[in-house]
């Protein structure tokens, strides 16, 4: 193949491809009734979920690691003031308990399936808990073949 070239026998950085999970691999739509159902806005999703991406770099840039779960509470209590709406520590869980079993979007599997066919390693990088990913069954298929490893400090 074009671009292959053999390095010590290791593979290739070109035979290798890696993917973010959150919105890339699992589908954050899913959420979109809780937020409905906590703050009244689906469309306060998106800003939530840009908010705590923020909160969790930040941290990471300053040497003061957030996990996700902990930016992901932050990022709701800052759209709720935003807001000057009140989330509930139960609605809080909820929402974040959700983000634990989002679905895969529709294409995820079947592109996931392409690319090991094709004969590439496919992993995936988050700084979310590991059932995130080894959770959504469509992404499981083939035990092994999407390697996971959780970002840390």
């Amino acid at each position: 193949m074009a671009g292959e070239r053999a390095v010590e026998g290791r593979l290739t950085v070109d035979r290798v491809i890696a993917f973010d999970v959150n919105e890339t691999l699992l589908d954050l739509r899913a959420l979109d009734p809780v937020f409905e159902e906590a703050l009244g806005d689906k469309a306060l999703r998106p800003q939530w979920f840009q908010t705590m991406l923020q909160l969790a770099f930040v941290g990471t840039i300053t040497g003061r690691y957030v996990d996700f779960t902990s930016a992901q509470h932050a990022a709701l209590r800052v759209i709720a003031a935003r807001g000057a709406v009140s989330i509930t520590p139960e609605q809080a869980e909820r929402i974040v308990g959700a983000m634990r079993r989002l679905p895969p979007h529709p294409d995820a599997a079947p592109a996931l399936d392409r690319l090991r066919a094709a004969g590439r390693t496919l992993i995936s990088l988050t700084n979310s808990p590991l059932e995130v990913v080894e959770e959504p069954a469509p992404l499981r298929r083939h035990p092994g073949s999407l390697r996971t490893r959780r970002l840390r400090r």
